[in-house]
């Protein structure tokens, strides 16, 4: 019972047939009432032997006898007002009035949980994502309708938030290698500095860090949206993990940083080239905030569904709040912890928020948590060929 309750039809429905009933009840009850008291003012008016008569008809049931008719025609107020027809306008006059007053409260019971929601729509349209409809007790479609609302405009909210803190780090990305190259070349205008080969590669390093910024964010925007098209094919993940991870074994050693590969085969459709971003990102993070000595571990697994890639390193880890909201701010706040570490940390703020996309973009599923003694560990799973 309680399930078809919650619905508003059905209570709008049974609200209708009780103000129904109540109305017939109020409009029997004032119709016998003034019969009532026109019959005992037309009694009061009688001499005392036909009101005595007419008293003992009505105890005999011949109160409609020809005697009482005869009673009734003579002493009854000859007045189209009164009578029958008086006690039927003077109820309906009642039932309407008790009728309205009932309905608009059970409109207003009912449309207030929607006038809510259409003002904060119009508060939230003109900008002010903070409004919220006011909340309803009880249950039922319209308590879900306003909750539902409330979330909707709070998840907008947080976007609206999310797109700021996004907006605020690629300018802050962007501006750095703009100020040094802007720096490094006046001071080459101006004769400052000699131009030498270690010079340009400073600058070129720069030119080609801004370059991997403009492309991260390319490819974020499009995965976000949904317009970035993958080229899959079927390869061994494992093979691809080893392939790439050479090209980072060098500069690790340079850093100190050990490298530890764990694979078994694990065939999966996929954009190579999209993968091999992944991976560039997350070996890139683990080079920049992993102090010297520290570790780069990586291992491919697989399960009945799954192909599984973990990679691990030896930074400051994720703050606690942070693990569950992997985006661009999540990341920032990871190159800020690792600046104090190296004071040379220096990474796009996006890579991570591009790797979560790619991984969806995949229909696979990232995963971030703490290790229990330092460092990150991020797990990676990507459904297997056969299941895709």
């Amino acid at each position: 019972m309680a399930r078809i309750l919650k619905y508003t039809w059905v209570r709008l429905g049974i609200y209708v047939t009780l103000v129904i009933a109540l109305t017939v009840a109020v409009l029997l009850s004032s119709l016998w009432a003034l019969q009532a008291l026109q019959l005992h003012e037309f009694l009061a008016k009688l001499p005392f032997e036909l009101r005595t008569e007419m008293l003992a008809l009505d105890r005999a049931g011949q109160d409609g006898s020809l005697r009482a008719l005869e009673i009734y025609g003579h002493y009854w107020r000859d007045d189209p007002w009164y009578g029958d027809a008086a006690a039927v306008v003077f109820t309906l006059i009642i039932c309407t009035v008790l009728a309205s007053v009932v309905a608009f409260l059970l409109a207003r019971a009912l449309t207030r949980p929607m006038s809510s929601m259409a003002d904060a729509a119009m508060r939230i349209a003109s900008g002010d994502l903070a409004a919220r409809a006011d909340r309803v007790t009880g249950s039922g479609e319209l308590v879900e309708l306003v909750g539902h609302f409330n979330q909707m405009a709070a998840s907008l909210e947080a976007l609206e938030h999310e797109r700021k803190e996004t907006a605020a780090a690629i300018a802050h990305e962007l501006r750095t290698p703009l100020a040094i190259l802007q720096g490094r070349l006046h001071a080459l205008c101006d004769e400052v500095i000699e131009g030498s080969s270690s010079e340009y590669q400073k600058l070129l390093g720069q030119v080609i860090h801004l370059g991997r910024l403009v492309e991260d964010l390319r490819v974020l925007s499009l995965s976000e949206a949904g317009r970035l098209s993958l080229q899959c094919v079927s390869f061994d993940l494992a093979a691809l993990v080893e392939e790439h991870l050479q090209v980072y074994v060098a500069l690790a050693q340079r850093r100190g940083i050990r490298t530890d590969l764990r694979t078994e085969p694990a065939t999966v459709t996929a954009d190579p080239d999209r993968v091999r971003q992944i991976l560039s990102n997350l070996f890139d993070n683990v080079l920049r905030y992993a102090a010297s000595g520290g570790l780069l571990r990586v291992a491919v697994s697989k399960d009945e569904r799954w192909a599984i890639l973990q990679v691990r390193d030896a930074g400051p880890g994720l703050p606690e709040r942070l693990k569950a909201r992997l985006t661009v701010s999540a990341y920032r706040e990871r190159a800020t912890l690792a600046a104090k570490v190296d004071a040379q940390a220096e990474g796009s703020g996006l890579g991570l928020a591009m790797v979560r996309s790619l991984v969806q973009q995949h229909g696979g599923r990232l995963q971030v948590r703490n290790a229990a003694t330092s460092g990150t560990v991020f797990t990676i799973s990507l459904p297997l060929a056969a299941l895709r």
